[in-house]
């Protein structure tokens, strides 16, 4: 077994022993999995967690490799659309200050729109906000009052933990945002934070400095400039493209020759980093050095 499926397996075993302990049964009724008893089977297994270089190393890694799996080079069908539904709110709202409707969405990801109906429906309406088109007033216009036109949809961070989720998994939800609460207020102790500090710098030392960086940056990049592109093109079928207003399009085109810029200096710019990178970590060890023994 790796040192990684190791650690993998320890920590279950913390988490069965909890789990008994607590007189919590994983197969019993969900009302059992309470927001009190997550929130204190979080700070038990916060205590346990072995919290030294290589885990945290490890946790930034894994982080740094997720990151690399959502925004590959060459990326297939469904990727495509889980960028489209991540990015595109965001994008539109800084290119246009709006968010996007479904329709759109669905445009963007180039999926059907009852795909993207039924997808929000399930899950992405966890994180997503929805934000009513202004209302159009005045006797020179052609009618008051509200528009009617679809709902907008900006990306809402906190979403997740506000909003219920759907079933099967919300007979859950109290436990889990409760063993997250638990997991943060045990991390965000003085004597915790201060024994993790040097090692998250250290870590981040390693992130900066890491080669596969520059392939999530390129990725980053692409997927930020295909879905600019998107909001510009024209879908065959569609009266026009999302953004409609010329001064929204020209924007849409500085945002993209911004990115193509970004791209002509990412060497430059990794460089600097592994440089910060290093910098940060003679300063680690220079100040656990001067620790005393």
């Amino acid at each position: 077994m790796t040192e990684e499926g190791q650690t993998t397996t320890a920590l279950d075993t913390k988490a069965d022993r909890i789990l008994e302990d607590m007189g919590l049964d994983p197969d019993g009724p969900p009302s059992q999995l309470t927001y009190a008893a997550g929130q204190e089977f979080g700070r038990r297994f916060a205590e346990l967690l072995p919290l030294d270089q290589s885990v945290v190393d490890e946790l930034l890694g894994e982080l740094l490799t997720e990151f690399s799996v959502i925004f590959p080079l060459d990326p297939d069908a469904e990727t495509v659309e889980f960028q489209a539904y991540m990015l595109g709110p965001m994008v539109s709202s800084f290119i246009a200050g709006r968010g996007l409707t479904i329709p759109e969405l669905a445009t963007l990801a180039k999926v059907s729109r009852q795909r993207a109906y039924r997808l929000n429906r399930k899950a992405l309406t966890l994180i997503y906000a929805e934000r009513e088109p202004p209302a159009r007033t005045g006797v020179n216009r052609r009618f008051s009052g509200r528009d009617e036109r679809e709902t907008h949809h900006v990306v809402d961070p906190e979403g997740f933990a506000k909003k219920p989720w759907p079933s099967p998994i919300d007979a859950a939800q109290p436990f889990i945002l409760g063993m997250m609460a638990g997991l943060q207020q045990c991390l965000q102790r003085p004597e915790v934070r201060a024994a993790l500090e040097p090692q998250f710098k250290q870590a981040l030392s390693n992130l900066m400095q890491d080669p596969s960086l520059g392939e999530l940056m390129a990725g980053v990049v692409l997927a930020l400039d295909r879905i600019a592109q998107g909001l510009r093109d024209t879908v065959p079928g569609q009266p026009g493209p999302i953004l409609r207003m010329k001064a929204e399009r020209e924007k849409a085109v500085e945002f993209q020759a911004m990115l193509a810029e970004l791209s002509r200096h990412r060497p430059m710019l990794l460089a600097e980093l592994a440089k910060a990178g290093r910098k940060l970590g003679a300063e680690v060890a220079e100040a656990r050095l001067s620790m005393p023994p």
